[in-house]
């Protein structure tokens, strides 16, 4: 398990990276806290750019998930 932090959004996750047609990309499970409050889900993240990620962050038991742009820098997986 590695640590992570996504805004609010912090835990622990696993995963593996996974290769597509399109290129590869880290999907994963993750366990933690949003805002506080006990969260888990699921979600993926590739590298869209330099220094610029591309991905999704679900959230279960929620029907919505968020989705991230972020600059590279400030997830940490």
């Amino acid at each position: 398990m590695r640590n992570f932090q996504f805004g609010l959004v912090s835990g622990e996750r696993g995963g593996k990276v996974v290769k597509y047609p399109e290129g590869k990309r880290l999907e994963f499970t993750r366990e933690g806290n949003d805002e506080c409050d006990h969260a888990h889900g699921s979600g993926w993240v590739k590298i869209k750019e330099k220094d610029l990620l591309d991905g999704e962050f679900r959230f279960h038991g929620e029907s919505g998930k968020k989705i991230c742009k972020v600059p590279y820098p400030r997830v940490f997986l």
